[in-house]
């Protein structure tokens, strides 16, 4: 029988033990682990703890609690933000030992792709940026449906706005909304909470067209909507029905949260009881979540425009005014001259279902509020406090005397 020597036996032994230690898996040799273990109360690495040779994937329990809401909002797996991915065991710790301390692992012991994670965690282009950046690319994008707010989820939600126009791109989600908006009248003496007097209109908004980049919306009015014609009010002085009036409304995108419009109301006269004005618009619209999260609640949303007829009432702010040629009479002249001035509204969503705004629209200076009880049923209530009302005639003036209020209710399919 032949024998090895004995320094052959043990050189053999030593290759095959190295091999045995190097060789790890393919998941370690891609990634090694980021923290190495440490004895307790030492900042030390623990001499007496062997090297492992075996590893096990760190249960999601481990994960911290801020981890796994994270994880769970956005579906984003980095590993920078994570405990480790790897522990280390050994067959020399007894069973029910205590878990060894962790501390990071010396930066030369990362790979070249770890210490970009390290260095882009401490930079303004980090994980958690691009996280936060993934989070608000997954908030619903901001539609238009009247003057009411509308998302990307098909949802509906209350009032930006009374008479100011919006400009964020018609829904695609609704093709029809019915209005009806009015307002109260009061003289001297009378009291603030009664009509009045008060008149109102109807407005029907068609979707007719609607792409990823331009929606266009036709708008049917009708300037009397009462029905009892005696003659009374400015309201039941004609018909139900009359003063129609045909407008257009074009919607352009600006990114998810913003949008431009150009359109135009009570452009096309269909008979002569429509005192309202042609009120031709452009506006734009911006909105900013202020909250965190998917639904990042509350929303403000800032309307601004430029518009004409009663939109250009004031005579301090309307300027490039024009002929048209008309020559009409009483309420009706509003469309004697083509004039431009600044409008819009600044608004505060709180929620799905409820938001307060403030609007300037040449006539008045008002605070509103807006409930939709039902985001899935794009159902509206608006009421609001006429501040500084009759402004061509009173000024911009807040006057308890002179404070009326004004409502809508609004219903789409």
């Amino acid at each position: 029988m032949t024998h090895k020597p004995v320094p052959l036996l043990l050189k053999s032994l030593a290759v095959s033990l190295f091999t045995g230690l190097t060789v790890q898996p393919a998941t370690l040799a891609e990634q090694k682990p980021q923290w190495v273990p440490i004895s307790p109360k030492s900042d030390l690495p623990n001499p007496t703890i062997s090297k492992p040779n075996s590893w096990l994937p760190v249960p999601e329990a481990e994960l911290l609690p801020t981890e796994k809401t994270e994880l769970a909002d956005i579906n984003l797996f980095p590993v920078t933000l994570r405990k480790p991915q790897w522990i280390p065991i050994t067959s020399s710790n007894p069973p029910g030992s205590k878990a060894v301390t962790w501390q990071n692992a010396p930066d030369k012991e990362f790979l070249a792709t770890q210490k970009n994670d390290v260095a882009g965690i401490n930079s303004s282009t980090s994980t958690l940026s691009a996280g936060q950046s993934r989070l608000i690319e997954s908030r619903p994008q901001l539609y238009s449906l009247n003057r009411s707010i509308a998302f990307s989820n098909q949802k509906v939600g209350p009032d930006i706005a009374w008479r100011a126009p919006t400009g964020f791109q018609w829904t695609p989600h609704r093709w029809l909304d019915l209005t009806v908006d009015g307002f109260s009248r009061r003289a001297d003496g009378e009291s603030f909470s009664a009509w009045n007097g008060g008149d109102a209109v109807g407005k029907l908004f068609i979707n007719v067209a609607n792409t990823q980049s331009l929606s266009f919306t036709l708008i049917q009015s009708f300037r009397s909507v009462s029905l009892f014609d005696d003659g009374s009010t400015a309201g039941a002085s004609t018909p139900f029905g009359e003063g129609l009036s045909t407008g257009f409304r074009f919607g352009f995108p600006l990114g998810k949260n913003a949008g431009l419009a150009i359109g135009g109301e009570q452009i096309i006269q269909w008979d002569d009881f429509t005192d309202t004005g042609r009120t031709f618009y452009i506006a734009a619209s911006k909105g900013w979540w202020l909250g965190s999260g998917l639904d990042a609640y509350p929303l403000a949303v800032a309307n601004v425009a430029l518009g004409s007829g009663r939109l250009a009432s004031d005579p301090n702010t309307r300027f490039a005014c024009a002929d048209t040629g008309e020559k009409r009479t009483g309420t009706f002249s509003i469309d004697n001259k083509l004039c431009w001035a600044p409008v819009g509204s600044l608004a505060l969503v709180m929620n799905p279902n409820f938001s307060i705004f403030t609007e300037y629209n040449s006539v008045r200076w008002l605070l509103g509020a807006s409930l939709a009880p039902i985001p899935e049923f794009p159902l509206r209530f608006t009421g609001a406090v006429n501040l500084a009302n009759q402004i061509p005639k009173n000024g911009f003036e807040i006057n308890d005397d002179t404070m009326t209020w004004s409502f809508r209710l609004s219903v789409g399919l």
